[in-house]
This record gives structure tokens, sequence and C-alpha cells, in this order.
């Protein structure tokens, strides 16, 4: 049932996935390997169908169980879900730390097939926004030094855009 939810993800059969997802969820409380497995992929259908509060409940419901008995698979998924939320809500930093740890596992597992958690675009849009705003946080403390105003016009336009 979970690859099903898994497979109508894919295809963008949101409704039908979330069904296989709720189906699968009772047999996984059975069997602890498969919680985590349901988890990230009720987590990720509910951040695909922009529920993301329930998605955020959920990442942190599975999490310390993934994290308890070692499911690094489920973690990686779960992590680069949360990442996605933190990004969403403009918290590059946290998205940044948690893709951090998804690149630190990734290489601990020997994983190098980029798609089997594709996490590498939505890392480097996080990384990237990261950096320009810690580059433009420089140029604010460099400009508010200065009495030079052109060189506190970005300081300016920073100000505007938040």
């Amino acid at each position: 049932m979970i690859i099903k939810a898994l497979l109508a993800t894919r295809q963008g059969h949101l409704a039908e996935a979330l069904t296989w997802v709720d189906r699968a969820s009772p047999v996984a409380e059975l069997i602890p390997y498969r919680q985590g497995s349901a988890g990230y992929v009720k987590a990720e259908i509910l951040l695909l169908t922009g529920q993301l509060i329930e998605c955020a409940d959920w990442c942190q419901r599975i999490e310390p169980t993934a994290t308890a008995r070692g499911h690094s698979f489920a973690l990686l998924r779960l992590w680069h879900i949360r990442a996605q939320l933190f990004h969403d809500a403009g918290d590059h930093a946290g998205a940044c730390a948690l893709y951090d740890q998804i690149l630190q596992l990734t290489n601990q597992m020997g994983i190098a097939e980029p798609c089997a958690v594709p996490w590498a675009r939505h890392a480097l849009i996080s990384y990237l926004i990261f950096r320009q705003a810690m580059a433009w946080f420089g140029v604010l403390a460099r400009s508010s030094r200065s009495k030079n105003a052109e060189i506190r016009a970005p300081r300016t336009c920073l100000e505007g855009a938040m």
C-alpha cells in the first residue's frame, strides 16, 4: 500500500495517494520499519497538498521514532520535507542546517543515486538564498559604518524589500 501511495504521489494523484497511505498506516503500526515509510509518504502528500501545519505535525510525530530506530532513509525524506517547510517559511538558515544533515547522512549511507532523495535542487536554492542574504547583511554592516550615501543605497533597497 505504501508503494501504491508513492506511485500515486509521483503521478500527481494526491487524493488517491492519501487514501493509500491512510490504509497503510494501521498496518505500519504493526511493522515498525514501515512506520517511517508511511510517515514520510504522508508528510510529503500533506506538503504537496499545501497542508503545511499538518505536514509539520506529522514530521514531528514520525521523526523521533525514525531516529530511535535508525531508519536513515525515512530520516532523509523527513528532513527534506522539513527543510522545504523552513524554506517556504523564509527560514533559510534552518533549511540549510537540515540540508547539511542530509548531505552528511547521505555520505555516511553511501547513497550516490541523486534521485533516491531528490533534495539537491531544493538545497541549492536554500543555500543560494541564505548566502545571498548573508552577503546583503555584510553590505548592511559595512554601509552602516559608511558616510557615503551611495554605499548606503543597498540598505534602503533591502529594507524596502523586507
